[in-house]
């Protein structure tokens, strides 16, 4: 395979670091073209709707009076709606969960020792996942469940009663001698009822666990990882530099939202790299289902969130931005306004955007919409190319081309 083909990068990054490590070795990567508009059909907005402030007003007079009152009073999404990620964020950025479900992000500890020495997730009522390096030679008795933000400081300790390992991957699952919903507001998040499969390469999974920061704070903390491969019993997320899991997130887990709008545990940390930025590899908990439930029992279906698990980042449906705040969808109509619904990067998610050609926070690493390569121009402008026309898919390439089509 070719090496993927560099571009200019216009514009730097943060310096960032959130969370362990090992070594993790790079693949190869796909053949891919510059960005460019003669590669295929490059997709803009529909910039038809771009109007400037007078001719907003005249929309406004001429369009009904619950459109102009939209336009004027709002509803308007709250800008910043993530905090720039350093070290970390205490709460979830990319998955919803309510407080209740953040308590099932653990840490694992020892009779005798301080705090966390590795992280977990409590996936049913009594059972936590983690890693298996992080319990071998230990006896059960001798682990602790830690529950709450931070480990010093506990919330909740619970006993161990038994642990499980499995015989060929680093998982193991560790029960609880009582439910600790009994002494706590907890709520499990059950693993991953799907398949994952090289089509969900590209996307963004949130991380978690108690391991080590930049900024030597303790305790609970969250990050936003990019799902850049998928093998047989693993997977590898990366944090290109940014962000990443570190030391003492060990067995820690990776979440999406799955399908159903419910948030769903993939797996446990296994190892990462040492700088703590870049790649780690997660065991996949789908493909061991069925050992796992020889424990747990059948994993649940879906559960009802707010919104459906729509989030504060939101969407865009027909040129509508949809989006949950404080627990109800919200919705702005973009076209009434002469404006386009558009991603504006991470910390304003979906919105309304007076140019249909804005990149917001979309930077030139990209994204995929669909089959839909979406980036930010050395001009500051947005591009879109559709990968799918041309029989491809886009997926994450590398730290140097971002998101862009590639051969399925």
């Amino acid at each position: 395979m070719g090496a993927a083909t560099t571009r200019f990068k216009w514009v730097a990054a943060p310096s960032l670091l959130l969370f362990f490590a090992c070594s993790a070795g790079e693949g190869d990567t796909p053949d891919v073209g510059p960005r460019d508009a003669t590669v295929g059909p490059i997709l803009y907005p529909d910039a038809s709707t771009n109007l400037d402030a007078g001719d907003l007003g005249t929309a406004a007079d001429s369009g009904a009076e619950d459109a102009a009152n939209q336009c004027v009073d709002g509803p308007r999404k709250p800008l910043g709606i993530r905090a720039g990620i350093v070290n970390g964020t205490r709460a979830p950025n990319l998955v919803p969960l309510s407080a209740e479900q953040r308590r099932a992000v653990v840490g694992v500890g020892q009779v005798g020792v301080t705090g966390a020495v590795c992280s977990g997730t409590l996936i049913a009522e009594q059972v936590v996942l983690t890693a298996t390096h992080c319990t071998e030679g230990i006896a059960a008795n001798q682990l602790r469940i830690i529950f709450g933000e931070d480990d010093l400081s506990p919330e909740l300790v619970v006993p161990v009663a038994s642990k499980r390992e499995h015989p060929t991957q680093d998982l193991a699952l560790l029960t609880t001698v009582s439910a600790p919903s009994a002494q706590l507001a907890v709520l499990p998040i059950p693993i991953f009822l799907g398949t994952l499969t090289a089509a969900d390469v590209g996307r963004e999974v949130e991380t978690a666990g108690y391991g080590d920061t930049e900024s030597n704070e303790w305790g609970r903390f969250f990050a936003i990882e990019l799902l850049i491969s998928v093998d047989a019993q693993t997977f590898t997320v990366d944090g290109q530099g940014l962000r990443g899991v570190c030391f003492g997130d060990s067995g820690g887990p990776a979440f999406l939202v799955a399908p159903e709008g419910d948030p769903r545990t993939l797996g446990d940390l296994s190892e990462g790299d040492a700088e703590c930025g870049y790649q780690d590899t997660f065991v996949r908990a789908d493909v061991l289902r069925p050992w796992i439930e020889e424990t747990t029992g059948p994993t649940p279906g879906a559960n009802n969130l707010p919104c459906g698990g729509l989030g504060l980042v939101g969407a865009c449906s027909d040129n509508v931005a949809r989006w949950c705040e404080a627990g109800v969808v919200v919705s702005r109509d973009c076209g009434v306004c002469g404006e386009t619904c558009l991603y504006l990067g991470g910390r304003q998610g979906y919105d309304c955007s007076v140019d249909p050609l804005a990149c917001g926070e979309l930077d030139y690493l990209g994204r995929c919409d669909g089959d839909v390569s979406e980036w930010c121009n050395e001009e500051d402008r947005r591009e879109r190319l559709d990968c799918g026309a041309q029989g491809q898919i886009c997926r994450y390439i590398d730290a140097e081309t971002g998101y862009y089509c590639a051969d399925p």
